[in-house]
């Protein structure tokens, strides 16, 4: 009965190295799950774009096990980006293979309140009926769309009915959500005509191991340093603190790796609140260890 994180086995991953033209659903169904999985950000997406006024949201997503819902089940949990372990909402969605049809079914539940995420059982979850998300393969990339003359609710302040609507798109890289609320006579009061999506990029969090050395210091005086954040791969920049004194230094650390160019990881050090860095490097996404030394600064940071 308890929910597990698993995973996939290196067979199942073979349909990666498939034409995605030559894939059967099931091994769509999986690579929809593959690329649901881990972490994301808007962050990108909310500092780029001031006017939208979005609040960078993290979601986390990994897949699971639940002993009575038979099918390939994930679960996602949302939490503000500055307060990761303060989750505000949570979800299961499960994939699944329709008979009729040619696209993969994604059914979302809602979690109970005092549901144990780490022992689900299928009486935690209420679906929501009607509000599923059909995905295609489209090009290079998954479209989902929710329909919104099935999927509705009821505004708890007034009692009207809500329609929704959705449209996504899915990467390897990026999940990206468009949602419009209408009310029952189509009166648009959620989202806008234009079309914004929000964006969320895949992220990584990353440990440090950092040292200072004064300056007229001896050679091998180096001197331990902390964050004063954690540090991630979507572009915040990380201020270092003195780990025996706490006293804030004047560098700051930066981790970039865009949606645009996700095969490259950027770490730059700033000095003080200067717009360029005093010293950056690139290196492949999939490097696990990225150093970087200046006279007097060391850093070395591992993924996570």
């Amino acid at each position: 009965m308890r929910s597990t994180v698993y995973v996939l086995s290196a067979a199942s991953m073979l349909f990666s190295l498939v034409s995605h033209a030559d894939m059967s659903r099931e091994q769509h169904k999986q690579e929809i799950a593959t690329w649901l999985s881990g972490d994301f950000s808007n962050y990108q997406q909310s500092i780029s774009h001031p006017g939208l006024a979005a609040t960078p949201i993290m979601q986390r997503t990994q897949k699971i096990e639940i002993e009575e819902l038979d099918e390939l089940t994930l679960l996602n949990q949302q939490s503000f980006l500055f307060q990761p372990e303060e989750v505000v909402r949570r979800q299961v969605y499960s994939l699944s293979l329709p008979r009729r049809g040619d696209y993969i079914e994604q059914t979302l539940y809602h979690i109970a309140d005092d549901a144990d995420t780490d022992q689900l059982k299928l009486q935690d979850l209420h679906e929501l009926h009607g509000c599923e998300v059909r995905w295609y393969w489209d090009e290079d990339k998954y479209v989902g769309t929710r329909n919104k003359q099935s999927c509705y609710f009821f505004a708890a302040a007034t009692g009207q009915q809500v329609k929704l609507e959705s449209y996504l798109e899915l990467t390897e890289h990026q999940v990206s959500v468009l949602d419009r609320a209408y009310l029952e006579d189509d009166t648009l009061v959620l989202g806008d005509e234009f079309g914004v999506a929000v964006n969320s990029n895949r992220m990584a969090f990353f440990a440090a191991d950092i040292s200072y050395r004064a300056s007229g210091a001896a050679e091998d005086d180096w001197q331990p340093v902390v964050l004063t954040g954690a540090i991630h791969d979507q572009g915040s920049r990380i201020g270092l603190q003195a780990e025996s004194s706490g006293l804030e230094l004047s560098y700051q650390l930066e981790l970039l790796r865009t949606a645009s160019d996700p095969a490259i990881r950027t770490l730059r050090v700033y000095q003080g609140n200067q717009v360029q860095p005093v010293a950056e490097k690139s290196v492949p996404a999939d490097q696990q260890e990225i150093e970087l030394s200046l006279d007097n600064l060391k850093v070395v940071l591992q993924r996570r």
